[in-house]
């Protein structure tokens, strides 16, 4: 179940739907073997596109401060 909200949530994020987007990836967030910096820069920024930046604040840091490719994406928001 938490992969295809995680699907869906993708899909909604790739069409900037953010507000579709954020609740799905926050349910899939539940099952921690899909937390990889791609998904956290994906559920960071759909928080905070949809103004909800308490709750994107610590996905974004996790993104900034790891050593994947989308490290300076993640310090940007």
């Amino acid at each position: 179940a938490a992969e295809i909200r995680l699907l869906v949530g993708d899909a909604y994020f790739q069409k900037q739907q953010y507000a579709k987007a954020a609740p799905l990836l926050e349910q899939a967030a539940a099952d921690r073997r899909l937390f990889t910096p791609g998904f956290q820069y994906r559920l960071g920024v759909s928080q905070y596109k949809t103004k909800a930046y308490e709750q994107a604040i610590p996905n974004l840091e996790k993104v900034a401060s790891s050593s994947d490719s989308l490290r300076p994406y993640g310090a940007y928001y």
